[in-house]
């Protein structure tokens, strides 16, 4: 095979160094050197473009590489020869001749420690020069250095569902897609890395607690529907904090208690029902038990929340479609519900000693302006609340929601 590159580098060579020796008029070699000069400062330009096209290449995928490195260990991935793969593979997808990449680049260096979640890595390369070449540089090395840490933290998730009636039909269809696709996002199928945990609390004009869970925070009544208590703190349930059960309608809609199985999570959406009216404060009360604390012994072992100054973030994501109008200890069902539900959100994202409150979403759905009033209060802020006017405006919302918590999670 011919090395093309190198004879016509040194044809070029061999004639500018012959047309300077030409002494065929005084004006010539001037012009000569005025020339190769002139080309010689056309090329460096042109060799050095094209080398800060290719360092700015090897930055992008050596970053792009090791972030893709650090979500395969949030995900569970605990062998290094298969982080390194991970890594390997995007790094090859942006670096190959078939991506437009043309130079050779080498791993210097790549590391990735499970306990701290920091991957780095050291990527360099040889540009190969043409013009420049003329000069004896036929190559200019480069290199991108990349390193990213990702929190290690678990996330608990518990998300308030609007079943009740006024949500029948395409509506509640939508609800069932938008939550099913938030669980995808935040516990993806092969995730086997336990860090994610959702709760679901479905509610109408009460919440349906199960028998089991309902026996432990009553007086020890059975029945399955729990309604509110005067208290609107997450104190544990007992003497004067004892839940009451003496709502008129429950929905068949069970909670589900924080866990990791996305299965059972999806499947339990899959069979919500619109029914009753619209007691958003109760529902708003359960999201918050499900998320404190105070509240350990209550729930089975594995459902259990973390403490507040644990290395768990918590989130709680509160949906309706209806105004709050059904209260049971007395007064104005409206004022009254609508007015516990802020009391319990303010408390909700209040500081827990030494650690941050709970991250309150909020998701307004084709809902009156007295319900979007209420959310955007009981939210933590711009960027939490969401007003969803349309089936797929309420999938997007759940969509960013679960994005947003990702991003929290992983950022340090």
């Amino acid at each position: 095979m011919f090395d093309v590159k190198k004879i016509e580098k040194n044809k070029l060579k061999s004639a500018v160094t012959g047309f300077c020796k030409n002494q065929d008029g005084a004006f010539l070699p001037m012009f000569g050197v005025a020339t190769f000069v002139m080309v010689l400062t056309a090329g460096v330009a042109v060799d050095y473009s094209r080398m800060v096209h290719t360092r700015s290449r090897i930055f992008s995928a050596v970053d792009s590489a090791v972030l893709a490195a650090g979500h395969s260990m949030v995900k569970g991935v605990t062998s290094q020869a298969k982080v390194r793969a991970v890594f390997d593979d995007f790094l090859q997808s942006n670096l190959s001749i078939g991506a437009g990449f043309n130079a050779d680049y080498k791993v210097v260096s790549f590391s990735a420690n499970m306990a701290t979640g920091s991957v780095d890595a050291v990527v360099s390369a040889n540009v190969p020069m043409y013009v420049t070449a003329i000069a004896g540089y036929d190559s200019f090395p480069v290199s991108a250095t990349s390193k990213v840490v990702f929190s290690t933290s678990g996330v608990e998730v518990a998300m308030m569902l609007d079943v009740t009636g006024s949500m029948s039909g395409s509506k509640i269809t939508a609800m069932k897609k938008a939550a099913k696709s938030a669980i995808d996002l935040l516990i993806p199928k092969n995730d086997k890395s336990g860090k994610v945990r959702i709760g679901l609390v479905p509610y109408s004009s009460a919440v349906n607690a199960t028998r089991y869970y309902a026996k432990k925070v009553t007086n020890g009544s059975s029945k399955k529907c729990v309604t509110e208590r005067a208290d609107n703190t997450d104190a544990a349930p007992k003497g004067s904090n004892l839940i009451v059960n003496n709502g008129w309608g429950c929905p068949d809609s069970q909670i589900i208690p924080l866990t990791t199985k996305r299965g059972k999570l999806k499947n339990s959406i899959s069979k919500y029902r619109a029914s009753g009216s619209t007691a958003g404060h109760i529902g708003i009360a359960w999201t918050y038990y499900m998320l404190s604390e105070k509240w350990q012994s209550v729930w089975k072992k594995d459902a259990r929340p973390a403490d507040y100054d644990s290395n768990v973030k918590k989130f709680a994501i509160l949906m309706t479609d209806g105004e709050f109008n059904t209260y049971y200890l007395g007064g104005d069902g409206t004022q009254q519900s609508n007015n516990t539900a802020k009391a319990l959100c303010s408390n909700m994202k209040a500081s827990k000693g030494t650690a941050e409150g709970i991250k309150i979403y909020s998701v307004a759905f084709q809902a009156p302006s007295s319900a979007k009033q209420t959310l955007k209060q009981c939210s933590s802020g711009p960027g939490f609340y969401f007003d969803a006017n349309s089936d797929a405006e309420l999938v997007a919302a759940f969509k960013s929601i679960a994005e947003n918590i990702q991003k929290l999670r992983l950022a340090q």
